[in-house]
């Protein structure tokens, strides 16, 4: 009897769909984008500062001007991002991994991460690009 009721509950349990995983590994990835450059943030800042202190010393003001405004838009690309992230997905779902199993609205999830996710990496290439750009010009390798 009790070998019956097993068989039974195990039958009955819904089987966990595909595409939770892949949402639950996409999310975890995407968040770690994030994670990496997070960090450099307070780069972004400090490198703004500095660039504003030397501009009067560096004869190439357009390029200290445009290493200024990438590193503004680097920024604004993290803040943009991490707003969407709030506004699509709850705290719930960022740190725990998706609870639906209703395929509509996994397929919505999903097409929203991946969205995200390609926002992530063009971010962090922003960044990694700005802060570089600012450090070659405030150690005079322009």
């Amino acid at each position: 009897m009790l070998f019956v009721s097993i068989i039974l509950i195990t039958s009955c349990q819904e089987e966990t769909p595909k595409e939770v995983k892949t949402f639950d590994d996409k999310m975890e990835k995407t968040i770690a984008i994030h994670d990496s450059v997070m960090p450099k943030m307070s780069n972004i800042n400090d490198m703004i500062s500095k660039l504003e202190q030397k501009k009067d010393s560096l004869s190439e003001s357009k390029k200290v001007q445009a290493a200024k405004e990438d590193l503004k838009q680097a920024h604004d690309q993290m803040m943009t991002w991490m707003k969407n992230l709030s506004n699509t997905f709850t705290a719930e779902q960022i740190n725990q991994g998706i609870q639906t199993r209703e395929a509509d609205s996994l397929k919505k999830a999903l097409k929203d991460l991946d969205k995200l996710k390609k926002e992530a990496e063009n971010m962090q290439k922003a960044i990694n690009s700005s802060i570089k750009q600012a450090e070659d010009l405030l150690s005079g390798n322009h």
